[in-house]
């Protein structure tokens, strides 16, 4: 245990509760609770609350890892996971009358399938090498303007358009099916692509599929053109970094993980304006470490993308990192401008811990290191670091609410995603802290939820209303979490594997 670890673990001691303070310039108490309702919600100056209003939620059985990997991988049995694509979710029969609640059941969403995929590589490889050929089969061959769709493109969701979600989604947003609108699904799959192949050899380049023309390809080919589509994005930008916009009126505003209208905004709460483009930090990270994917796959090419690689690199370290009175950390993303110049989103999210999970602050170097330790330190500041695990928002920023979807609840596929990158760099008895967190959710609710909100309760618990607010937008402030989650049941799967490979304390019910 390192010094840094050590004075954080002290600090955090055994308390699991941090109270939130609503004094905080800019936000303000919208709704105060009561005795039907006693969870507050907090807005930014200036917002109100349009609409406010319960979801009653039927509490399902308790479920294991396993079986919320067979429901979402539609197994029959355990040495079945794999043989069908990921759901994004799956919906419990006591809620199955509840839309909000299958939003994301039975549906191929890329990057969620990606991340599982990435989770399970070592014990369920199947589910990754039918990722890989499942995306490819659905990967974009031509340019369509209302699915967001580019030759080579990963898709961000796939429904028929027969579905009713899918029919609704199109009246009231024009999307065309399948979808495409998510910049962050190039990378995933270059990723997993190398990752499969280190692991299990080359023979999957070689499989054959049929596109979405019906013509056969190899998965080769599928990489091939998922590679050629982000060099040409990168080239695009001045100043080479990977960044989206939104493409159509009603599209995915944010075209990454964290997707929400109004989860990239700037410090004092302005929604970030992506016109003319946004440049995330954890887009720059997938990317690069897509490029030393590539780099590994076609070492004869290796010269096209060690260069790209070494410029993200430098502009993650130098661009996105900020020093201000609440310590070290990096940006959530840069705003581009009109006249080509860039404003960082100068806000701590748990984003800024994907970097963890890369090569890129390994090392001795004193600059590195002492990124690395500041950066440790504001994810397990009381802002950022919750009883329930590492917010999506710190709590001191103006959109932080406990229950929001991008700001300010936890998320298992974050903290998950942030502990392995503590596990890279040594910082195990913090990662452990991480993914107890993940499994006292699990425990303490008998499911996989997409997400728990961040506020002093002493248990986690599951969001049960939805509301709405109005201000720069009109926008969705809290939604329920999907009860099982594809990449929540991953994610509590990896934890008590890590729990159990370094000798931490699991629970006799999941001990075996």
């Amino acid at each position: 245990m390192n010094a840094v670890e050590a004075d954080l673990l002290d600090k955090i001691g055994n308390s699991r509760v941090h109270p939130i303070s609503p004094d905080r310039p800019g936000r303000y108490v919208a709704f105060e609770g009561n005795e039907q309702d006693p969870h507050p919600v907090y807005l930014p100056q200036g917002e109100v609350i349009v609409s406010m209003s319960p979801v009653e939620i039927r509490w399902p059985a308790p479920i294991s890892p396993i079986e919320a990997l067979m429901l979402v991988t539609k197994a029959q049995k355990v040495e079945d996971i794999g043989l069908h694509p990921v759901s994004a979710a799956a919906c419990t029969p006591e809620n199955a009358e509840k839309p909000e609640l299958q939003l994301f059941s039975d549906t191929e969403f890329g990057r969620d399938e990606i991340i599982v995929a990435q989770d399970l590589i070592k014990d369920f490889p199947k589910v990754a090498k039918t990722a890989l050929i499942s995306l490819a089969e659905s990967q974009g061959v031509d340019f369509d303007y209302a699915r967001e769709e580019r030759r080579g493109s990963i898709i961000h969701e796939k429904r028929s358009p027969e579905d009713p979600l899918a029919q609704k989604i199109t009246s009231e947003s024009g999307w065309g099916w399948a979808y495409y609108g998510a910049k962050d699904s190039n990378p995933l799959y270059i990723q997993l692509a190398g990752l499969y192949v280190q692991q299990k050899g080359r023979e999957i380049l070689s499989e054959v599929y049929k596109d979405k023309n019906g013509e056969e390809q190899e998965v080769l080919h599928a990489v091939t053109l998922a590679a050629d589509l982000m060099i040409k994005e990168i080239d695009a930008s001045p100043l080479g970094m990977l960044e989206f916009r939104q493409e159509i009126p009603k599209g995915i505003s944010n075209q990454v993980w964290r997707d929400s209208k109004e989860a990239y905004h700037h410090a004092d709460g302005r929604i970030a304006d992506n016109t003319y483009g946004i440049a995330s930090f954890s887009l720059q990270v997938d990317a690069y470490k897509a490029l030393q994917a590539l780099s590994s796959l076609f070492p004869e090419n290796k010269h096209l993308y060690d260069g790209r690689a070494k410029n993200l690199k430098d502009r993650i370290l130098n661009d996105f990192w900020v020093e201000d009175e609440r310590g070290g950390y990096f940006a959530l993303g840069a705003e581009k401008k009109e006249d080509g110049a860039y404003e960082l989103l100068r806000i701590r999210t748990s984003d800024m811990g994907h970097v963890l999970d890369s090569d890129i602050l390994e090392g001795d170097d004193p600059g590195i290191v002492r990124k690395r330790e500041m950066l440790i330190r504001a994810l397990f500041s009381p802002e950022m670091f919750s009883g329930k695990g590492i917010r999506t928002l710190a709590s001191s920023e103006v959109r932080y609410n406990p229950a929001s979807y991008h700001n300010g609840s936890v998320w298992i596929r974050e903290n998950n995603k942030i502990a392995k990158g503590l596990e890279r760099h040594g910082n195990i008895d913090l990662a452990a802290l991480v993914h107890q967190c993940t499994v006292n959710i699990w425990l303490s609710l008998g499911i996989m939820p997409e997400n728990v909100p961040s506020d002093d309760t002493p248990e986690p618990r599951i969001n049960g209303r939805i509301v709405d607010a109005e201000g720069q937008i009109k926008y969705r402030v809290e939604q329920p979490g999907q009860l099982i989650q594809a990449w929540s049941a991953s994610g509590v799967y990896q934890s008590i594997e890590f729990l159990k490979k370094y000798g931490y304390p699991v629970p006799e019910s999941v001990a075996a």
